[in-house]
């Protein structure tokens, strides 16, 4: 029995030695601070200067995560919103760390090729043409990935939008505008190049359509890679329905005036129209409506469309004489003497006056006659009026008397007065007169 104990003793003792020689037993060299761990300046445990134990064999915390108290992660997951990416496009990307309840759940993002697919703040976005494998690391070196492809994204179909069903009609001078849709909406390269099968009768810029010429063209719109979608036009003329000729119906002599042609409806293709007159020795008319009175009377004047012709017509009215002053010399003093003579002028104003020609006459030509050019001759004793009307009514008066010279000397008078022709002149009127008497 005590051979028994004996041999019971001596195991615990040797388990006892083991424990105090132990890399663990020799770590207890310095008091635990109050992170929990302590100083092992000669590195008795193997594990460093520091170590930790906390009821535990002697460890690190890695990371400052205890292996013994905190749940690590095991796996890492990645999803990402799309798996295949056009080029410029991006998306959604994120991580899910398990155990759900590991000590630290961040991740770290990386690219393979970051020339292709490039990764920042829980999102991807497709940089070029090819493949690239996008992973999230966690702390603790577990690994999750997802691959994704760029390739490029083409359109499947072109719509056109803002279009009418039947006849899509465009006026001659008149624009439309469509637009075009490429799908699917995320394309590589959306961009739309617009044609016209006959640009003499319609031309498109960016869907806009230019009626040029009446006629039909085809208009299409295609994409990159050759999907398209087209829309016939017609293009058609607005007929003129009718032209009003705007402008006085009345002008001075000497004057112009504008007239303005104004096409029914006012788009009308060709609103343009050509002017002419039915008597230019009256009025003419310029290219543009404008209208020189030439002459007195009516002129008719013509507005010419494509298929409509208008007219109106213009009474010219002449510039009438207002005043007419009658100028004698400056000895004439209202008389003259038998067979004496003197020169009349008649000034007539305005001088601008359409008729200014002046025709003399007298009340008696027994007394006094005056020709054309107004000049006066004394043939008898008497009073007299001289008249200077013009053509169009104007006139004015001068009252002249006439005083007996006795009996005259015919030789002194031909030699001393107006010559033989005024004698002569003189001796008809006097004839005259006698005749008259007897």
């Amino acid at each position: 029995m005590k051979k028994k104990f004996k041999s019971l003793a001596s195991v615990l003792c040797a388990l006892i030695v083991l424990i105090c020689y132990s890399p663990a037993g020799l770590a207890h060299s310095g008091r635990t601070d109050g992170q929990g761990g302590h100083r092992d300046n000669r590195n008795a445990s193997g594990l460093g200067s520091y170590h930790y134990h906390h009821g535990y064999s002697a460890h690190l915390h890695p990371g400052g995560y205890c292996p013994y108290t905190d749940v690590f992660p095991r796996r890492v997951s990645v999803t990402a919103e799309k798996t295949a990416l056009g080029y410029g496009e991006s998306c959604a990307i994120s991580a899910a760390v398990s155990p759900a309840n590991s000590c630290n759940t961040r991740v770290t993002w990386k690219s393979s090729d970051s020339n292709v697919v490039q990764v920042s703040d829980g999102s991807i976005k497709a940089v070029g043409y090819g493949t690239a494998t996008i992973t999230a690391t966690s702390f603790n070196d577990k690994v999750g990935s997802v691959r994704i492809i760029v390739k490029e994204i083409v359109a499947e179909s072109v719509t056109m939008e803002g279009i009418e069903e039947g006849a899509n009609v465009v006026f001659i001078g008149d624009s439309k505008t469509i637009s075009a849709k490429v799908s699917p909406d995320n394309v590589d390269n959306p961009r739309i190049t617009w044609t016209s099968s006959d640009e003499a009768v319609a031309t498109v810029d960016n869907g806009r359509i230019q009626g040029v010429a009446a006629g039909t063209a085809v208009i299409t719109a295609a994409a990159a890679n050759g999907v398209s979608a087209q829309v016939e036009v017609s293009v058609q003329e607005v007929i003129a329905e009718k032209v009003d000729i705007e402008g006085p119906g009345e002008i001075t002599i000497g004057d112009e005036t504008q007239l303005r042609a104004v096409v029914t409806p006012s788009n009308t293709t060709y609103p343009e129209v050509e002017w002419a007159s039915d008597d230019e020795s009256i009025a003419t008319v310029s290219d543009d409506g404008k209208v020189s009175a030439v002459g007195v009377g009516k002129v008719t004047i013509s507005a010419v469309q494509k298929d409509i012709q208008t007219e109106v017509t213009i009474q010219v009215l002449s510039i009438p004489v207002e005043n007419i002053e009658i100028i004698t010399d400056d000895e004439f003093g209202g008389a003259l003497t038998e067979e004496e003579t003197t020169q009349l002028t008649a000034t007539v104003y305005p001088e601008n006056a359409t008729y200014p020609e002046v025709a003399w006459s007298t009340s008696d030509e027994s007394i006094a006659v005056v020709d054309n050019s107004g000049f006066l001759t004394a043939v008898s004793k008497g009073d007299v009026t001289i008249y200077a009307r013009t053509t169009d009514g104007a006139e004015e008066t001068l009252e002249v008397h006439i005083r007996s010279k006795g009996n005259p000397v015919v030789g002194a008078a031909v030699l001393g007065g107006g010559g033989y022709g005024i004698y002569r002149a003189v001796q008809a009127v006097r004839n005259k007169k006698k005749d008259s008497v007897e």
